[in-house]
Protein backbone atom coordinates (compact mmCIF):
# COMPACT_ATOMS: atom_id res chain seq x y z
CA UNK A 1 0.00 0.00 0.00
CA UNK A 2 1.47 3.34 -1.01
CA UNK A 3 2.85 5.55 1.76
CA UNK A 4 1.02 8.87 1.59
CA UNK A 5 2.63 10.20 3.61
CA UNK A 6 21.17 15.19 -9.37
CA UNK A 7 26.90 18.78 -8.61
CA UNK A 8 29.29 19.62 -10.76
CA UNK A 9 28.26 22.72 -12.76
CA UNK A 10 25.37 22.08 -15.15
CA UNK A 11 25.92 22.21 -18.90
CA UNK A 12 22.99 23.15 -21.11
CA UNK A 13 22.33 20.82 -24.03
CA UNK A 14 19.16 22.40 -25.45
CA UNK A 15 16.21 24.38 -24.16
CA UNK A 16 14.86 21.11 -22.84
CA UNK A 17 17.95 19.21 -21.73
CA UNK A 18 20.81 19.60 -19.30
CA UNK A 19 23.88 17.46 -18.87
CA UNK A 20 25.09 15.69 -15.77
CA UNK A 21 28.25 14.13 -14.31
CA UNK A 22 28.87 11.34 -11.86
CA UNK A 23 30.36 11.87 -8.46
CA UNK A 24 32.98 9.20 -8.85
CA UNK A 25 33.35 5.96 -6.99
CA UNK A 26 30.63 3.39 -7.46
CA UNK A 27 27.61 5.55 -6.87
CA UNK A 28 25.42 5.97 -9.98
CA UNK A 29 25.38 9.12 -12.04
CA UNK A 30 23.10 11.69 -10.51
CA UNK A 31 21.49 13.40 -13.49
CA UNK A 32 20.05 16.80 -14.25
CA UNK A 33 16.65 17.20 -15.79
CA UNK A 34 15.85 19.59 -18.61
CA UNK A 35 14.38 22.94 -17.92
CA UNK A 36 13.44 22.51 -15.14
CA UNK A 37 16.69 20.82 -14.22
CA UNK A 38 17.00 17.68 -12.20
CA UNK A 39 20.44 17.41 -10.76
CA UNK A 40 22.76 15.09 -8.96
CA UNK A 41 25.45 15.46 -6.40
CA UNK A 42 27.76 18.42 -6.39
CA UNK A 43 30.23 20.33 -4.39
CA UNK A 44 28.61 23.04 -2.29
CA UNK A 45 27.55 26.02 -4.37
CA UNK A 46 30.31 28.59 -4.64
CA UNK A 47 27.92 31.39 -5.54
CA UNK A 48 25.74 30.97 -2.50
CA UNK A 49 27.75 31.57 0.62
CA UNK A 50 26.53 30.12 3.87
CA UNK A 51 25.41 32.55 6.49
CA UNK A 52 27.75 32.84 9.43
CA UNK A 53 24.75 33.09 11.69
CA UNK A 54 22.43 30.12 11.68
CA UNK A 55 18.78 30.68 11.04
CA UNK A 56 16.17 29.96 13.62
CA UNK A 57 14.74 26.45 13.31
CA UNK A 58 12.21 25.95 10.56
CA UNK A 59 8.75 25.37 12.00
CA UNK A 60 7.65 21.76 11.81
CA UNK A 61 4.91 21.10 9.29
CA UNK A 62 1.46 20.25 10.57
CA UNK A 63 1.51 17.07 8.55
CA UNK A 64 3.00 15.48 5.46
CA UNK A 65 6.41 14.89 4.02
CA UNK A 66 9.29 17.36 4.23
CA UNK A 67 12.03 15.57 2.32
CA UNK A 68 15.62 16.11 1.21
CA UNK A 69 17.60 14.52 -1.61
CA UNK A 70 21.00 13.29 -0.36
CA UNK A 71 23.50 12.17 -3.01
CA UNK A 72 26.46 9.91 -2.26
CA UNK A 73 27.56 7.53 0.46
CA UNK A 74 29.72 9.98 2.42
CA UNK A 75 26.85 10.79 4.76
CA UNK A 76 26.93 7.11 5.66
CA UNK A 77 30.69 6.59 5.79
CA UNK A 78 31.93 9.92 7.18
CA UNK A 79 30.94 10.67 10.78
CA UNK A 80 31.30 14.45 10.54
CA UNK A 81 29.22 14.61 7.38
CA UNK A 82 26.59 12.38 8.91
CA UNK A 83 26.45 14.53 12.05
CA UNK A 84 26.00 17.60 9.86
CA UNK A 85 23.13 15.96 7.98
CA UNK A 86 21.17 14.93 11.03
CA UNK A 87 21.71 18.25 12.77
CA UNK A 88 20.52 20.03 9.64
CA UNK A 89 17.53 17.73 9.35
CA UNK A 90 16.53 18.60 12.89
CA UNK A 91 17.00 22.33 12.31
CA UNK A 92 14.91 22.24 9.15
CA UNK A 93 12.23 19.87 10.44
CA UNK A 94 12.94 17.29 7.75
CA UNK A 95 11.23 13.95 8.14
CA UNK A 96 12.28 12.07 5.00
CA UNK A 97 15.54 11.47 3.10
CA UNK A 98 15.95 10.31 -0.49
CA UNK A 99 19.34 8.68 0.01
CA UNK A 100 21.55 7.65 -2.91
CA UNK A 101 24.13 5.47 -1.17
CA UNK A 102 24.77 2.63 -3.58
CA UNK A 103 28.46 2.42 -2.64
CA UNK A 104 27.52 1.82 0.97
CA UNK A 105 24.82 -0.65 -0.01
CA UNK A 106 27.33 -2.63 -2.02
CA UNK A 107 30.38 -2.48 0.25
CA UNK A 108 29.51 -1.06 3.69
CA UNK A 109 26.20 -2.48 4.75
CA UNK A 110 26.92 -2.33 8.47
CA UNK A 111 27.51 1.40 8.20
CA UNK A 112 24.35 1.80 6.16
CA UNK A 113 22.37 -0.12 8.76
CA UNK A 114 23.71 2.17 11.48
CA UNK A 115 22.62 5.17 9.39
CA UNK A 116 19.11 3.81 9.18
CA UNK A 117 19.04 3.24 12.92
CA UNK A 118 20.11 6.81 13.58
CA UNK A 119 17.48 8.12 11.18
CA UNK A 120 14.81 6.10 12.92
CA UNK A 121 15.83 7.53 16.29
CA UNK A 122 15.20 10.99 14.81
CA UNK A 123 11.88 9.91 13.26
CA UNK A 124 13.22 10.32 9.71
CA UNK A 125 12.12 7.95 6.97
CA UNK A 126 14.77 6.87 4.47
CA UNK A 127 14.08 5.91 0.86
CA UNK A 128 16.94 4.26 -1.01
CA UNK A 129 17.53 6.21 -4.21
CA UNK A 130 19.03 4.90 -7.45
CA UNK A 131 19.30 6.33 -10.93
CA UNK A 132 21.08 6.66 -14.26
CA UNK A 133 19.53 7.95 -17.49
CA UNK A 134 20.57 4.95 -19.58
CA UNK A 135 18.69 2.56 -17.34
CA UNK A 136 15.65 3.55 -19.42
CA UNK A 137 17.11 1.63 -22.37
CA UNK A 138 15.74 -1.93 -22.67
CA UNK A 139 19.16 -3.55 -22.45
CA UNK A 140 19.80 -1.85 -19.10
CA UNK A 141 16.61 -2.61 -17.18
CA UNK A 142 18.38 -5.44 -15.41
CA UNK A 143 20.52 -2.94 -13.51
CA UNK A 144 17.46 -1.63 -11.73
CA UNK A 145 16.25 -5.10 -10.89
CA UNK A 146 19.67 -5.96 -9.49
CA UNK A 147 19.60 -2.95 -7.18
CA UNK A 148 16.14 -3.85 -5.97
CA UNK A 149 17.35 -7.38 -5.24
CA UNK A 150 20.31 -5.93 -3.39
CA UNK A 151 17.99 -3.83 -1.24
CA UNK A 152 16.02 -6.95 -0.40
CA UNK A 153 19.21 -8.81 0.54
CA UNK A 154 20.22 -5.90 2.77
CA UNK A 155 16.84 -5.88 4.45
CA UNK A 156 17.01 -9.62 5.07
CA UNK A 157 20.40 -9.17 6.70
CA UNK A 158 19.09 -6.34 8.89
CA UNK A 159 15.41 -7.17 9.47
CA UNK A 160 15.06 -4.61 12.26
CA UNK A 161 15.43 -1.73 9.76
CA UNK A 162 12.62 0.08 8.01
CA UNK A 163 13.28 0.99 4.37
CA UNK A 164 10.54 3.46 3.52
CA UNK A 165 10.63 2.85 -0.25
CA UNK A 166 12.79 2.17 -3.27
CA UNK A 167 13.14 5.43 -5.19
CA UNK A 168 14.20 5.84 -8.82
CA UNK A 169 15.63 8.92 -10.53
CA UNK A 170 15.84 7.70 -14.12
CA UNK A 171 15.72 10.60 -16.58
CA UNK A 172 15.51 9.31 -20.17
CA UNK A 173 15.35 12.80 -21.70
CA UNK A 174 19.07 13.16 -20.98
CA UNK A 175 19.79 10.52 -23.64
CA UNK A 176 20.21 11.31 -27.37
CA UNK A 177 17.46 8.80 -28.07
CA UNK A 178 14.98 11.17 -26.51
CA UNK A 179 15.16 13.30 -29.67
CA UNK A 180 15.67 10.54 -32.22
CA UNK A 181 13.50 7.74 -30.80
CA UNK A 182 11.29 9.33 -28.15
CA UNK A 183 8.34 6.99 -28.55
CA UNK A 184 10.48 3.88 -28.17
CA UNK A 185 12.53 5.28 -25.32
CA UNK A 186 9.57 6.59 -23.37
CA UNK A 187 7.75 3.30 -23.73
CA UNK A 188 10.80 1.46 -22.50
CA UNK A 189 11.00 3.83 -19.55
CA UNK A 190 7.40 3.20 -18.56
CA UNK A 191 7.97 -0.55 -18.88
CA UNK A 192 11.01 -0.22 -16.63
CA UNK A 193 8.99 1.51 -13.94
CA UNK A 194 6.18 -1.00 -14.16
CA UNK A 195 8.54 -3.96 -13.89
CA UNK A 196 10.53 -2.31 -11.12
CA UNK A 197 7.35 -1.68 -9.18
CA UNK A 198 6.34 -5.31 -9.48
CA UNK A 199 9.78 -6.39 -8.32
CA UNK A 200 9.82 -3.96 -5.39
CA UNK A 201 6.26 -4.77 -4.36
CA UNK A 202 7.15 -8.45 -4.39
CA UNK A 203 9.63 -7.72 -1.62
CA UNK A 204 7.14 -5.55 0.23
CA UNK A 205 8.44 -2.13 -0.86
CA UNK A 206 6.78 0.78 -2.60
CA UNK A 207 8.37 2.10 -5.79
CA UNK A 208 8.64 5.90 -6.05
CA UNK A 209 10.03 7.90 -8.99
CA UNK A 210 11.17 11.47 -9.73
CA UNK A 211 9.66 13.19 -12.77
CA UNK A 212 9.94 16.70 -14.28
CA UNK A 213 6.93 18.98 -14.53
CA UNK A 214 6.66 18.78 -18.31
CA UNK A 215 5.84 15.11 -18.87
CA UNK A 216 2.23 16.20 -19.25
CA UNK A 217 3.24 17.88 -22.54
CA UNK A 218 4.24 14.58 -24.18
CA UNK A 219 1.78 12.02 -25.49
CA UNK A 220 3.09 8.47 -25.70
CA UNK A 221 1.51 5.55 -27.51
CA UNK A 222 1.59 2.75 -24.99
CA UNK A 223 -0.34 -0.51 -24.82
CA UNK A 224 -2.65 0.38 -27.67
CA UNK A 225 -3.44 4.03 -26.99
CA UNK A 226 -1.89 7.47 -26.71
CA UNK A 227 -1.70 8.97 -23.23
CA UNK A 228 0.23 11.79 -21.52
CA UNK A 229 3.54 10.53 -20.21
CA UNK A 230 2.91 11.76 -16.67
CA UNK A 231 -0.21 9.59 -16.44
CA UNK A 232 1.69 6.50 -17.55
CA UNK A 233 4.39 7.14 -14.96
CA UNK A 234 1.88 7.68 -12.19
CA UNK A 235 0.17 4.42 -13.10
CA UNK A 236 3.49 2.54 -13.13
CA UNK A 237 4.59 3.61 -9.64
CA UNK A 238 3.40 3.78 -6.05
CA UNK A 239 4.31 7.45 -5.62
CA UNK A 240 5.82 10.39 -7.45
CA UNK A 241 8.16 13.25 -6.57
CA UNK A 242 7.47 16.08 -8.99
CA UNK A 243 10.62 18.08 -9.70
CA UNK A 244 8.76 21.39 -9.83
CA UNK A 245 11.90 23.47 -10.18
CA UNK A 246 10.58 27.03 -10.17
CA UNK A 247 11.17 29.96 -7.79
CA UNK A 248 7.75 31.60 -7.64
CA UNK A 249 4.76 30.41 -5.65
CA UNK A 250 2.14 30.62 -8.36
CA UNK A 251 4.27 28.98 -11.01
CA UNK A 252 5.09 26.07 -8.72
CA UNK A 253 1.41 25.65 -8.03
CA UNK A 254 0.33 25.97 -11.66
CA UNK A 255 2.96 23.56 -12.94
CA UNK A 256 1.87 20.90 -10.46
CA UNK A 257 -1.86 20.95 -11.16
CA UNK A 258 -2.10 18.41 -14.00
CA UNK A 259 0.10 15.89 -12.24
CA UNK A 260 -1.64 16.29 -8.89
CA UNK A 261 -5.08 16.05 -10.45
CA UNK A 262 -4.31 12.77 -12.15
CA UNK A 263 -2.43 11.33 -9.19
CA UNK A 264 -5.41 12.20 -6.98
CA UNK A 265 -7.76 10.36 -9.33
CA UNK A 266 -5.54 7.27 -9.06
CA UNK A 267 -4.99 7.44 -5.30
CA UNK A 268 -1.26 7.93 -5.74
CA UNK A 269 0.72 10.18 -3.39
CA UNK A 270 2.80 12.99 -4.86
CA UNK A 271 5.50 15.17 -3.28
CA UNK A 272 6.41 18.52 -4.85
CA UNK A 273 10.15 19.26 -5.02
CA UNK A 274 12.13 22.49 -5.46
CA UNK A 275 15.76 23.27 -6.33
CA UNK A 276 18.49 25.10 -4.39
CA UNK A 277 21.53 24.53 -6.62
CA UNK A 278 23.14 27.64 -8.09
CA UNK A 279 22.53 26.86 -11.74
CA UNK A 280 21.09 28.49 -14.84
CA UNK A 281 18.49 29.60 -15.60
CA UNK A 282 17.99 31.35 -12.30
CA UNK A 283 14.20 30.95 -12.32
CA UNK A 284 14.46 27.22 -11.66
CA UNK A 285 16.24 27.57 -8.32
CA UNK A 286 16.06 29.41 -5.03
CA UNK A 287 19.83 30.03 -5.07
CA UNK A 288 19.38 33.78 -5.49
CA UNK A 289 16.33 34.15 -3.30
CA UNK A 290 17.82 32.24 -0.37
CA UNK A 291 16.41 29.95 2.26
CA UNK A 292 14.02 32.33 3.98
CA UNK A 293 12.27 33.19 0.73
CA UNK A 294 12.16 29.52 -0.23
CA UNK A 295 10.63 28.54 3.09
CA UNK A 296 7.99 31.25 2.80
CA UNK A 297 7.19 30.10 -0.73
CA UNK A 298 6.86 26.50 0.38
CA UNK A 299 4.40 27.51 3.10
CA UNK A 300 2.25 29.15 0.44
CA UNK A 301 2.60 26.20 -1.92
CA UNK A 302 1.70 23.78 0.83
CA UNK A 303 -1.45 25.70 1.73
CA UNK A 304 -2.58 25.90 -1.90
CA UNK A 305 -1.92 22.29 -2.87
CA UNK A 306 -3.64 20.64 0.07
CA UNK A 307 -6.85 20.69 -1.95
CA UNK A 308 -5.43 17.74 -3.90
CA UNK A 309 -5.82 14.36 -2.26
CA UNK A 310 -2.51 13.21 -3.79
CA UNK A 311 -0.49 16.07 -2.34
CA UNK A 312 1.76 14.64 0.37
CA UNK A 313 4.32 17.37 1.09
CA UNK A 314 7.47 18.99 -0.25
CA UNK A 315 11.06 18.00 -1.04
CA UNK A 316 14.22 20.05 -1.42
CA UNK A 317 17.13 19.35 -3.76
CA UNK A 318 19.62 18.81 -2.27
CA UNK A 319 21.62 18.50 0.98
CA UNK A 320 24.88 20.26 0.00
CA UNK A 321 23.26 23.19 -1.75
CA UNK A 322 20.52 23.62 0.83
CA UNK A 323 23.08 23.49 3.63
CA UNK A 324 25.06 26.37 2.10
CA UNK A 325 22.07 28.35 0.84
CA UNK A 326 22.25 32.00 1.81
CA UNK A 327 19.60 33.36 4.10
Amino acid sequence: MPRFIALIPALSLTLWLAACNSTGGSDPVAPLEPIPLASGPTEPCTDCSASEERESPTPAPDEGIRALWVWGSQVVLNTERQDALFAFAKEKSLNSLYLEASEALRYEQAALAAFFQRAEQQAIAVELLFGQPDWALPDNHHHVMSWIDRVADFAERYPELTIAAIHLDVEPYLLPEWDSERQTLASSFVKLLSDARARANGYGYDLWADIPVWYDEHGIFYEGRARPLHELVVDATDGIVLMDYRDETQRIINDARNELSYASSQNRPMVVGVETLCIEPTWITFCEEGSQQMEATLVEVDAALREYRAYSGTAIHHFDSYLTLQR
